[in-house]
């Protein structure tokens, strides 16, 4: 499911259904993922880079605010449930 899609009243019962501690779970989860697709990518594109550099430039894109830093690696929902 991409961000911009319209959720399905299917989805809906199932997210509603789930506890505050399995949504924190989920979005714990994808949030980690996206940093390591995030890491990958950046290694790709620069292959020089250490793990260390990667990561310190994730934060730095994050501490920026770019919202967007990670959207294109995370994982969708469907992805969880």
């Amino acid at each position: 499911m991409a961000n911009d899609e319209p959720l399905t009243p299917e989805r809906i019962k199932i997210l509603r259904a789930m506890t505050g501690e399995q949504k924190l779970k989920i979005s714990n989860q994808m949030y980690w993922m996206a940093r390591r697709n995030k890491r990958v990518a950046l290694l790709l594109e620069h292959p020089d880079w250490s793990e260390e550099q990667a990561d310190k430039e994730i934060t730095r894109l994050l501490m920026s605010g770019a919202s967007d830093v990670l959207e294109p690696f995370a994982p969708t929902l469907e992805e969880f449930l």
